[in-house]
């Protein structure tokens, strides 16, 4: 089963902050639940984002994790 928010992307989320990375901080589970919701957020308020002639810019992302879960490709862009 592939999992839309698989543990390693969600793990690569924090570049900047190690200790958050890891599996005895809650952020961790934490993420998985938020992106999750933003998923299900934007697939019901936003289905036209899902369509494959929809570009996208993630603006504050580090990992683009929720750009792989709408099965896109684009930019990712992060001030950090």
């Amino acid at each position: 089963m592939t999992q839309l928010f698989p543990y390693e992307t969600v793990k690569r989320h924090y570049l900047y902050e190690p200790m958050r990375q890891s599996e005895a901080h809650p952020d961790i589970y934490i993420n998985q639940i938020r992106f999750y919701r933003l998923y299900q957020y934007f697939k019901k308020c936003f289905p036209e984002l899902f369509n494959q002639n929809t570009s996208i810019v993630d603006i504050g992302c580090t990992s683009g994790i929720l750009l792989k879960a709408m099965n896109k490709t684009g930019t990712v862009i992060n001030i950090n």
